[in-house]
């Protein structure tokens, strides 16, 4: 590959250009994480009491159609009397995101495309765990898939992830992915105990 530094004598004039575009587009990546996640924390004021089974189930079937057009089997296993205080539009913001993307990622998949979505409650906690069957993620690429604008798919915007974390984050919250090349890949959204109504559990 030729670069500008590579010119004989090196255009320094058009190096410094380029790097301030750069620049640039790094602080406008910057500045639109920054407003993201400060919209979702804005929303603490719309938070409710929340029936985590309903909620995935009135979330899956916004997913049902894109699902079936990539011929997906779901199946859900979802824990009874599991009560979150959330803003219930985030959070199947980023739920949706999630398994959207677990899709796309089996849409080239020659077996069985199969999505399993889960809610349990552990050591005071919440998690809602999407597992898909697909081809994995490359080690190196975990690293990058929640960067914004990061995607693995040509057509990708790279912001679903993105906003799922942040959804995450503003309820005090994260995101862990864990991925076996050929196997599927699970992320697991994990709410703290301070957003479970403990009466419920």
């Amino acid at each position: 590959m030729f670069t500008l530094a590579q010119k004989d004598p090196p255009d320094v004039a058009e190096a410094c250009t380029a790097a301030g575009a750069a620049l640039e587009a790094i602080e406008r990546t910057q500045a639109v994480v920054s407003h993201t996640k400060s919209y979702f924390t804005r929303g603490a004021e719309k938070r409710a009491e929340i029936d985590l089974k309903q909620l995935v189930r009135d979330t899956l079937q916004l997913i049902e159609t894109e699902a079936a057009r990539h011929k997906v089997e779901i199946s859900v296993e979802l824990a009874p009397n599991l009560k979150i205080q959330c803003d219930p539009v985030q959070i199947q913001q980023a739920v949706v995101n999630l398994c959207i993307n677990a899709i796309q990622a089996m849409s080239d998949s020659s077996h069985n495309r199969h999505l399993q979505v889960k809610t349990t409650h552990k050591d005071g906690g919440v998690t809602i765990t999407v597992e898909d069957s697909g081809p994995g993620i490359e080690s190196a690429a975990i690293q990058q898939i929640f960067d914004p604008f990061y995607s693995t798919k040509n057509d990708g915007m790279g912001m679903g992830l993105a906003i799922s974390q942040a959804c995450a984050e503003a309820h005090g919250g994260r995101i862990n992915v864990s991925s076996t090349l050929g196997a599927g890949t699970r992320f697991e959204l994990v709410f703290p105990s301070s957003q479970v109504i403990s009466d419920h559990i």
